[in-house]
C-alpha cells in the first residue's frame, strides 16, 4: 500500500490520461496510462493484484505522480508508449529494472553491515562501496549520500525481518489451522531476531539517535508495508467468524508486540541466562494464548 497514492487518488480527473510515478528526487520510475486515471491509481496504491508486474517494489521509492488527461484511452496509451522510449524508466523495462534492483539490493546490503559493523558516525561511503565490491561512484548513481543510505537501511531492516517471518498475504490465506500457523511464524520471528541479534541492537540504538521525521518514515514504512500483510489475515477470520470482532489494527500488533518483547530481552539485551525460554516451546504458547486467552472457560 502507497499512502501517497492513496491520497492522491480521489483528487485525479476520473477520464483517461496517463500517469508517471516519480521518486524524491524527481526520476520517474513507471509510466502508465488509464481509461480512468482516480479508479487506476486508487487500484494501484492498495491492491497488489492491479499492479503491473514488478511495479510493487518500486511503490515504496514513489514520492509524487505527475498526471496528464487525455481526450481518449487510445490517446492515452499512444503518449505512454512515446514517453517509456524517451524516459525509459525502470519500472517499465524489467530486465533494466531487475539489474537495477540487484546493484540497488547489493549497495544496501553492503551498507547495513557497515552500519552494524562500524556504527553510524565511523561508517563512510568508501567502506560501504568495498564492502559491496564497486566504486564509490557507483553508491550515488542509486543513493544521494550516506543520510540518504542510513534511511533506506533503518527501513529495510524491520521489513526484511517482518516479511521473513510473516511471509506473503498468500502465504496467510493458507486454511492450515491457526495454532500451526501461528507457531510457525513466531518460530521463524524468534529465529531471525536470534540470526540478527546485533542488527537488532544496532536499529534501536540508531533509531534513537535520528531525527523524528526519519523515525516517523521508517513507522510509516512498517504500516504499509508489513502490518497490513497480518491484518489482512485477521480481518479475514473475523469475517469468517473465527476470530471475535475486534480491532483487526490491533490484533495485528498484538502478536507481533508479544513475539517482540521475549526477541528484545534475550537477543538485544543479551539476557538469554535470566530468561532462558525455549523458542520452540515458547512459540505454541504464545500463539495458543493470543488464540484463547488466559481465562479458562467451562467445557
Amino acid at each position: 500500500m502507497n499512502t501517497l497514492l492513496r491520497e492522491r487518488a480521489p483528487t485525479l480527473p476520473e477520464g483517461p490520461g496517463v500517469y508517471m510515478l516519480k521518486d524524491r528526487a524527481g526520476k520517474v520510475l513507471y509510466v502508465g496510462h488509464a481509461a480512468e486515471l482516480c479508479a487506476t491509481i486508487t487500484k494501484l496504491a492498495v491492491s497488489r493484484e492491479s499492479r503491473p508486474p514488478g511495479l510493487t517494489p518500486l511503490l515504496s521509492r514513489v514520492a509524487d505522480v505527475e498526471i496528464l488527461t487525455m481526450p481518449s484511452p487510445a490517446e492515452a496509451e499512444r503518449l505512454a508508449q512515446v514517453l517509456i522510449q524517451q524516459l525509459a524508466p525502470e519500472g517499465n523495462d524489467p530486465g533494466k529494472r531487475q539489474r537495477l534492483i540487484e546493484r540497488r539490493e547489493q549497495i544496501l546490503a553492503a551498507a547495513t553491515e557497515v552500519f552494524v559493523r562500524q556504527g553510524i558516525h565511523d561508517a563512510s561511503i568508501r567502506d560501504i562501496a568495498r564492502e559491496a565490491g564497486v566504486a564509490d561512484g557507483t553508491v550515488y548513481l542509486y543513493f544521494k549520500d550516506k543520510d540518504d543510505l542510513l534511511r533506506e537501511v533503518l527501513i529495510h531492516l524491520p521489513l526484511m525481518m517482518f516479511t521473513g517471518a510473516l511471509g506473503t498475504e498468500s502465504d496467510l490465506a493458507d486454511e492450515s489451522d491457526d495454532q500451526t500457523l501461528l507457531s510457525g511464524i513466531l518460530r521463524a520471528g524468534f529465529a531471525l531476531g536470534e540470526h540478527y541479534a546485533d542488527h537488532l541492537r544496532f536499529y534501536f540504538a540508531a533509531m534513537q539517535s535520528v531525527s523524528p521525521d526519519l523515525r516517523r518514515t521508517v513507522f510509516r514504512s512498517l504500516n504499509e508495508q508489513v502490518f497490513p500483510i497480518f491484518q489482512i489475515y485477521v480481518e479475514r477470520r473475523v469475517e469468517q467468524g473465527i476470530f471475535r470482532d475486534l480491532d483487526p489494527l490491533i490484533l495485528s500488533r498484538v502478536i507481533l508486540g508479544m513475539a517482540l518483547i521475549f526477541i528484545l530481552g534475550q537477543e538485544v539485551f543479551s539476557m538469554k541466562e535470566e530468561l532462558p525460554f525455549d523458542y520452540d516451546e515458547l512459540a505454541p504458547t504464545l500463539a495458543d494464548v493470543f488464540l484463547h486467552g488466559v481465562v479458562k472457560r467451562d467445557a
